[in-house]
């Protein structure tokens, strides 16, 4: 193996080391195997992959939105239901949609390429 100076900007840093966590990889491997898929990929499908990645993103934006009028009728449905006796283990609570949209619209978009 070589060594190579690269220049990336902070939020690229920053991913890559997440994913690289996530992984149980090093840094420098990650960059390694995102090289290496850059490369793998032909030039000519480039544009292809763009659209890809925009479709699912898409498709995250519809489901995220299903969830969340899921959570609202489970909020619902628990509120009218708040005298009768919950689960063992329930709180009570209701999640926050908002919140929760925004934590899966995040976790969804840090893997896929932009």
């Amino acid at each position: 193996m070589v060594t190579a100076l690269i220049h990336i900007d902070l939020v690229q840093k920053q991913r890559l080391a997440r994913r690289a966590k996530l992984r149980g990889k090093s840094f420098s491997q990650e960059v390694r195997d995102a090289v290496d898929l850059y490369l793998d990929v032909p030039v000519e499908s480039e544009e292809e992959l763009r659209e890809l990645a925009k479709a699912a993103n898409e498709a995250a934006d519809r489901m995220i939105k299903n969830l969340d009028a899921t959570v609202a009728y489970v909020g619902r449905v628990l509120k009218h239901h708040s005298g009768s006796a919950r689960p063992a283990g329930s709180t009570g609570k209701t999640a926050n949609p908002t919140k929760i949209k925004r934590n899966r619209a995040r976790q969804s978009r840090a893997l896929l390429p932009r």
